[in-house]
């Protein structure tokens, strides 16, 4: 009973990021602006019996409708039983179309797979911000116009 589906996630998925061999990726944010490259650094966590040495690492990014947007192929190094192996990085180019996206990028090795979520956002145009006040000077290269003093 205790391992029986409880509807919230089938065992498939569930093996996907919680089994014996699990494909991991590593990124800063899980945002990133339209039109720029998606970079994840790939690993394997390898505490299965044997080396995992299928040797290719498939990927396919695919946008809000599940329909593959861009796919390829990258060799990759055997990852020995028990321990995390980097696998190489991905560099994904995205459009520049200045509309919000959300992606979902799959690997595979062998008949290890497993599945993250991106978004992505348009940056923001410089446009007219006079009558915008704010005290983050970090800010001065988005908000043109706008007053960084004090005095609001």
């Amino acid at each position: 009973m205790f391992w029986d589906s409880k509807g919230l996630v089938e065992p498939e998925t569930f093996a996907q990021f919680n089994g014996a061999i699990v494909l991991l990726t590593r990124k800063q944010a899980p945002t990133f602006w339209t039109g720029q490259a998606l970079m994840v650094d790939v690993e394997v966590s390898n505490f299965g019996r044997e080396i995992l040495s299928d040797g290719t690492l498939h990927w396919q990014l695919r946008d809000r409708q599940r329909k593959i947007v861009l796919n390829g192929s990258m060799e990759i190094p055997d990852a020995v039983a028990g321990g995390v192996t980097a696998l190489g990085q991905l560099v994904i180019p995205t459009d520049d179309d200045g509309a919000a996206h959300s992606w979902e990028l799959r690997l595979q090795v062998g008949n290890v797979q497993n599945s993250w979520h991106f978004w992505s956002y348009p940056y923001p145009r410089a446009q007219d911000y006079r009558g915008v006040s704010t005290r983050i000077n970090d800010l001065r290269h988005i908000l043109s116009g706008a007053d960084f003093t004090d005095d609001f």
